[in-house]
């Protein structure tokens, strides 16, 4: 009796357990066979069958386990294949940009060459005015001095003006 209700509690394990332990399953049932009442024997159906369905089932399960890592290989390939076109884009798009960069290089060269020059003038123009305001106060010295001279012939012809009696109308 507690063969029998061994074989019933392996009945109602898990199947994948029973399918991994139905090597004893098979000991146990080949040890009863005969000596069981015909009811009895007839919970032995099921038993068989699963054992029968075992590679059946270890076949799905390692299907099950491929098209998992298949799933998640194909995932990967996908995510390396967007990488590498993304990656690729950008490898195009620098190997074409040598054309723009080379002309902006130049197009920055000449707007160099001019701001030197204007820059050339303007520091000669700044030159020019900072030597003015260097000289300035010399000048202003020798314009006072250069000033002296008429006004000194401004004080002596003013002196020299004596008033005339009468218009210049009277004198005609």
């Amino acid at each position: 009796m507690t063969k029998l209700h061994d074989i019933l509690q392996q009945l109602n394990q898990d199947i994948g357990v029973l399918i991994q332990d139905a090597e004893g399953i098979r000991r146990t049932l080949n040890i009863l066979k005969g000596q069981l009442p015909t009811d009895i024997e007839s919970i032995n159906i099921p038993t068989t069958f699963i054992e029968g369905l075992r590679c059946e089932v270890l076949n799905a399960q390692q299907c099950l386990a491929d098209r998992a890592l298949q799933a998640q290989l194909l995932q990967l390939k996908e995510i390396n294949r967007s990488k590498a076109n993304d990656i690729r884009a950008k490898v195009e798009l620098l190997e074409n940009s040598r054309q723009t960069i080379v002309k902006e290089i130049d197009r920055r060269r000449a707007q160099k060459e001019k701001l030197l020059k204007e820059l050339d003038i303007v520091n000669t123009a700044l030159t020019a005015e900072e030597s003015k305001l260097e000289n300035l106060p010399a000048t202003i010295e020798e314009m006072k001095v250069d000033m002296k001279t008429p006004v000194h012939e401004v004080v002596r012809l003013h002196k020299l003006i004596k008033p005339i009696p009468g218009t210049a109308d009277e004198d005609q």
